[in-house]
């Protein structure tokens, strides 16, 4: 395995450093679908982070399916995603049409069920007040929360679904490569809009008013949907005037 491509990091930077070092190993190929990752403990060493660092990088990496735990160990997730290999007008509309199916119904039965900790457990993947993550940050932190979310509802079959499909869904690599054709004022908004929105599926989440984060998720995938596109649509144009 090519561990050594890791490379040290400060005492000062957050476990969100160890988790872009490892998504940039796998981006890169040097770490493999089905490959076995090295031991926390190797990791503290490779890294030069605490385990507390470690663990919370590792799990949100499970969280937000990069890694699966096995009785083993933890591997790179061997799934490959089934969906196409660009983005198109029809595979957004696909993909929103399916997470709308799937998750506007499960931001209700979250609203519904949700204990203190799983209240919780959503509100950690929102940025702090006042602050406006990265491209990256935001992807790592939008996966998460629509997961626990899923994971509030106590289905175990949903949750067990939606992870089968999370790469389909989210698309992967795939969908948020499209936020790289916007320039820093474009994706800053694009950002700023999400999180808003995320922050009121959370509040009628967090206050157990199932149908207003039905409406909330619903709005939410509504409008991402009209912005993929729209932004879909200039990019395009943009290539034919070039």
């Amino acid at each position: 395995m090519p561990v050594s491509q890791l490379q040290p990091v400060s005492r000062r930077t957050l476990p969100d450093v160890v988790v872009g070092q490892i998504r940039e190993l796998i981006r890169s190929g040097k770490l493999r679908a089905g490959e076995q990752l090295p031991t926390e403990r190797e990791l503290c060493e490779m890294l030069s982070v605490g385990r507390s660092t470690v663990r919370e990088a590792l799990r949100d990496l499970t969280a937000i399916g990069v890694v699966r735990r096995s009785r083993n160990g933890l591997y790179i997730n061997p799934e490959p995603p089934l969906i196409v290999e660009s983005i198109s007008k029809s595979t957004i509309q696909e993909v929103f049409e399916a997470r709308r199916l799937i998750e506007v119904g499960l931001a209700r039965l979250a609203a519904q069920r949700a204990s203190v900790e799983q209240v919780a457990a959503i509100g950690r993947w929102l940025p702090p007040d006042g602050v406006t993550p990265s491209v990256e940050e935001f992807q790592r932190l939008d996966v998460g929360f629509h997961y626990s979310i899923s994971s509030a509802t106590e289905n175990r079959i949903i949750t067990g679904y939606l992870n089968r499909v999370r790469d389909e869904l989210f698309v992967s690599h795939k969908f948020y490569a499209a936020l790289d054709s916007f320039d820093h004022g474009q994706a800053t908004e694009f950002v700023e809009r999400t999180v808003l929105d995320h922050r009121r599926i959370y509040a009628a989440i967090a206050d157990h008013r199932p149908s207003e984060a039905q409406r909330a998720m619903e709005a939410h995938f509504r409008r991402l949907e009209r912005d993929m596109l729209k932004r879909l649509g200039s990019v395009e144009a943009e290539g034919r005037q070039a």
